[in-house]
């Protein structure tokens, strides 16, 4: 029945619409005009709504919603070993050991700004640096700078390790450098922990012809200047190994920069020679 009014419906629809073209399908009306024609359909259309209306299944009555089901949330994952703040690293528990080197202090400077105390310190290795490795350079500074913070109750401290004194810095390139923050503050905010702000530490330290070598390109580098301010490194090169009598091409030291490295533990203390 339900379909036969939904028939009716539409059908008396397309005959109203008819009507108003010809008067021809007002077939209800005796006197057939259009007018007539589209009140008539109207009315056999409104009729066959009302029985679509009362024969059409009722919506299923509402009934208590079921409790949703727990949401599952995914665990975070562990903070990792080594947290890392907005530009510094906030050590955790190294897993590398290094020994540090006896050192020379070549330059120990301090100032305050802001209210807070900053020291930097050059060194240099006392000793031989040949065998020292990444893990050593890096427990050098890094017992330096522990120390420094300590002595002066400093907030800031600076460490650079250069391997040696000469004329420019050519010839005293950098082991080892670190930036301590003890109290881990103006390091994305204030840290719970010190933080080092930089670390950074050569591959390893320099044999003693590395070093003749490096001293050898500061003192002569100036000699080996082209007409545009450019160093002439061939000839350069040439000129130190013929000095050292050794084959051209056979030392690179300025391979070995220092890079960025993680927190060792530091095995031993650090000696301060004078």
């Amino acid at each position: 029945m339900l379909y036969v009014a939904t028939a009716v419906f539409f059908l008396a629809l397309a005959l109203g619409v008819t009507s108003l073209i010809t008067p021809r399908a007002a077939l209800l009306c005796r006197n057939k005009t259009r007018l007539k024609g589209l009140v008539s359909w109207l009315a056999v259309a409104l009729v066959a709504f009302g029985v679509i209306a009362c024969l059409a299944p009722k919506p299923p009555t509402p009934t208590a919603e079921a409790p949703a089901a727990p949401a599952v949330v995914a665990e975070a994952p562990a903070a990792p070993a080594q947290e890392k703040a907005e530009t510094g690293t906030v050590p955790a528990e190294p897993v590398v050991t290094g020994h540090p080197l006896p050192v020379r202090v070549v330059e120990n400077t301090s100032y305050e700004r802001l209210g807070r105390l900053y020291v930097e310190l050059t060194l240099l290795p006392a000793g031989d640096q040949a065998t020292a490795t990444q893990a050593d350079l890096t427990a050098t500074v890094m017992a330096a700078a522990i120390q420094a913070a300590k002595e002066n109750r400093a907030q800031v401290v600076t460490v650079t390790l250069i391997c040696q004194q000469a004329v420019n810095s050519f010839g005293e390139v950098q082991l080892g450098y670190a930036v301590y923050i003890p109290d881990g503050k103006g390091v994305g905010g204030k840290s719970p922990s010190p933080v080092w702000q930089m670390l950074d530490a050569a591959p390893r330290g320099f044999t003693p012809d590395e070093l003749e070598y490096l001293r050898l390109w500061a003192e002569l580098r100036s000699s080996y200047q082209t007409p545009d301010g450019l160093t002439d490194d061939a000839r350069l090169r040439a000129a130190i190994a013929k000095r050292m009598g050794i084959k051209e091409g056979s030392l690179h030291p300025y391979l070995y920069v220092r890079q960025p490295v993680q927190p060792v533990r530091v095995e031993g203390t650090l000696e301060v020679r004078k």
